[in-house]
C-alpha cells in the first residue's frame, strides 16, 4: 500500500509481513513483502478519560463501527461533533421520553462537550434486537415510531445547515433542497422515477439510521442511541429499514412432492 493508503477514525493501522507485524503505523508506508493492513479501535486516552472524572481501563464496545467503549458508565466515542452533543443534551434533552430511552450526553469536568475529538453518553444496558426474526425488526420498528412522536416538536437543528458530509448532501438533493446532480447515464432514469413520487407530509426531526442503534431490556422500554439526526418526513424512517425476514410456510402449505418412477 502507498504512503496513507489505510487510515481509519479513530483506529490504529497494523500491518503484517512476512517479516513479521509492524504497527501501530497511522497510515504510514510499510516496504513488506505480501504486507497486508488490519485496524484495531484506538482506545481515549487518560486525559480523556480524565476529562471527565473516569478511571481505569476503558472497554472495546461491540456494534456501531466498533470504535465505542465503556469506561465509569460512559460511552466514549471517537470523532465527536460538539454541537451534536450540545444539541442532543439541551433540545433532545428535554423531551419527554415516552415508550424509549435516551443516552444523555456527559460534558467534561471543564463543561466542555468535546475531549481531544471524543464524546462520552451514559451507557444504556440492552442488547441488539434478533435481526433474523419478524419479532425483532416489530421492536426496532415500535421504537422508532415512539421516538418519533416526541421529535415532532423540535425545530429544524441548525447545525443540520452546516453540514458538508456527502449523506447530508445526498438529504438536500433527496428532498428537494438542492439541484439533483446525477450522472447523464443516469438522468433519464431519474427524471422518470421522480414523476412516481408523492409528497409523505411534513417533515420533522428523524434518526436517520435507525435500524442499528436500537437496544432491548426486558424490563425497560427499548433504547434509542447514537441519534443522526435529519430533517425529513416522519414517514422516513418505516421506508429506510430493510425488508423482515422471510418466514417458511408451514409443511401444510408446501408444493406435493413430485412421484418417483
Amino acid at each position: 500500500p502507498r504512503a496513507g493508503a489505510a487510515t481509519a477514525v479513530g483506529c490504529e493501522v497494523w500491518g503484517w509481513g512476512r517479516a513479521g507485524a509492524w504497527g501501530p503505523a497511522y497510515g504510514a508506508w510499510c516496504a513488506g513483502w505480501e504486507t497486508s493492513w488490519v485496524t484495531r479501535p484506538r482506545a481515549p486516552s487518560r486525559a480523556v478519560l480524565a476529562s471527565l472524572g473516569c478511571v481505569g481501563t476503558p472497554r472495546l464496545l461491540g456494534g456501531g463501527q466498533g470504535t465505542s467503549w465503556l469506561a465509569g458508565g460512559l460511552v466514549f466515542k471517537p470523532g465527536a461533533d460538539a454541537e451534536l452533543q450540545r444539541w442532543l443534551a439541551h433540545d433532545l434533552g428535554a423531551l419527554e421520553c415516552g415508550g424509549f430511552r435516551l443516552a444523555d450526553p456527559i460534558p467534561t469536568l471543564s463543561g466542555t462537550w468535546v475531549c481531544e475529538g471524543w464524546c462520552a453518553d451514559r451507557y444504556l444496558s440492552g442488547s441488539e434486537p434478533d435481526r433474523s426474526a419478524l419479532s425483532g425488526w416489530r421492536a426496532i420498528l415500535g421504537a422508532g415510531r415512539a421516538f418519533h412522536r416526541s421529535t415532532a416538536q423540535l425545530s429544524r437543528p441548525a447545525f443540520l445547515d452546516q453540514r458538508t458530509d456527502r449523506w447530508a448532501i445526498a438529504d438536500r438533493m433527496a428532498w428537494g433542497e438542492r439541484p439533483l446532480s446525477v450522472a447523464a447515464e443516469l438522468a433519464e432514469l431519474v427524471r422518470r422515477l421522480g414523476t412516481a413520487l408523492t409528497a409523505l407530509g411534513a417533515s420533522q426531526v428523524i434518526h436517520g439510521d435507525l435500524s442499528g442503534h436500537v437496544l432491548l431490556e426486558r424490563t425497560q422500554p427499548p433504547a434509542t442511541i447514537d441519534i443522526a439526526p435529519s430533517w425529513t418526513p416522519r414517514a422516513t424512517p418505516d421506508g429506510i429499514l430493510p425488508p423482515p425476514p422471510r418466514t417458511r410456510p408451514p409443511a401444510s402449505a408446501a408444493p406435493p412432492a413430485h412421484p418417483t418412477h
